[in-house]
Parts: structure tokens; sequence; C-alpha cells
């Protein structure tokens, strides 16, 4: 099996990341490698370093893009998640009680019961009453 060829110097790491303008941690990368005698995760050499950085290079720029892409997605699925909401409660509110309890009771209905419930204890409405008259 080929011996690893790693760099002579820590310094010779940090020159090559900027003179590529890599977006590496020099240090993250050095430690890794040191640590491991210079053979990757799968127990092979490191013959080329500076390929491997440039390899952690376009593994960081794609996991800082997927981080930044599920974040935007989040906030806007939160967004719609309170617009939705804001809509279900503006339509509930419009509801008598009496239409309320008859759309809790309906295992078919598409709302939020939950929402139901803060809305007819807003209104003074206990649950519990409705229950003990059944």
């Amino acid at each position: 099996m080929k011996k690893p060829k790693p760099p002579k110097t820590f310094e010779e790491v940090q020159e090559y990341i900027r003179e590529k303008k890599l977006n590496v941690n020099p240090q993250i990368f050095w430690d890794y490698f040191t640590v491991g005698e210079w053979y990757d995760k799968e127990g092979k050499p490191v013959l080329n370093w500076k390929q491997k950085l440039i390899t952690w290079h376009g593994r960081d720029k794609r996991t800082i893009a997927e981080y930044k892409s599920k974040k935007m997605n989040d906030r806007e699925r939160a967004s719609f998640r309170r617009r939705e909401r804001d809509e279900q409660e503006d339509w509930l509110r419009g509801k008598s009680t009496a239409a309320l309890l008859d759309l809790k009771n309906d295992k078919r209905a598409l709302v939020a019961h939950w929402l139901i419930d803060e809305i007819l204890n807003k209104r003074g409405y206990q649950l519990s009453q409705r229950k003990l008259n059944l």
C-alpha cells in the first residue's frame, strides 16, 4: 500500500487555501488529517492533499447552500402556516357556538379542533358543560 504524502507544514496548507481562494478552514483540515495520520475516512492514504482541499471546498459550498435553502424553506413554511391558521381562525370566528360544536364533533372536518377550543374558551363556553349536558 502506498504511503500518504502530507504537506510539509500547516503554513503550506494555509498558503494554498489563500492562493486558490478556497472556502475551507485550514485548522480543521490540518487537524482532521494529522490526527488520522493522513489517511482518509475510508482508510486510504492521502496521496494528493491539494485535491483533498478542493474536495473539502466543494463540500463546504454545498453544505452552506443546502443550509440556506432549507432555512428559506422553513421560513416560507412557517409564514404559510401562520397565514393558514389566521384564515381558518377568521372563518371559525364567524361561526355560531352551535356550529363550532358541530364542527368539533365532526371527525371528517378538516379544521384545527384546538383552534375551535380556543375560540370557545374566549367566548366563555366551557367544554365540560357540553359533555355534562349530553
